[in-house]
């Protein structure tokens, strides 16, 4: 545990980062803690009200990832007999509580079972694209289409 200018942070598997900056919840699970790795800056932002009144974090998991070069947060229960799916929400502006944004539409996740399955955290509807893998090993890649040439760009 580390507390720099009254930061308190914990290591913790939950992190993310993006552009020089990582991401993770802070040790009282109340805040984003940020550190700019280029800047060696501390920043924190609190989470949104919807989370804070979602549940303790004894119940409630917290995971970050990165979106479009925006963090994110994943909040899932913690109990696997849970039937609710998860929440996502995004962090349009760090420092800015009233940034975040909850996701809406349909999200590549990996079932209890190793397969890639399409979850609609409202409806809870999951679709099972019959896609199996080893479990804790599938990937979604996202993929742009260039006009650039492998073998060019290597000659370059």
């Amino acid at each position: 545990m580390v507390d720099n200018d009254g930061v308190t942070c914990s290591s913790t598997p939950s992190s993310a980062c993006a552009n020089g900056v990582c991401f993770w919840c802070g040790f009282n699970d109340e805040k984003v803690v940020a550190f700019d790795v280029s800047d060696e800056v501390f920043q924190t932002t609190p989470l949104p009200d919807a989370i804070s009144l979602a549940g303790n974090r004894f119940e409630y998991g917290r995971t970050f990832t990165v979106l479009n070069e925006l963090v994110a947060m994943i909040v899932f229960p913690k109990n696997e007999e849970e039937k609710t799916c998860f929440d996502i929400w995004v962090l349009f502006e760090f420092g800015v509580k009233e940034s975040w944004t909850r996701l809406n539409g349909e999200l590549f996740v990996e079932n209890r079972e190793g397969q890639l399955v399409l979850c609609d955290p409202f409806t809870l509807r999951l679709r099972n694209l019959h896609v199996d893998g080893v479990k804790g090993s599938l990937q979604v890649l996202y993929y742009t289409q260039s006009s650039v040439s492998i073998e060019e760009s290597n000659n370059s």
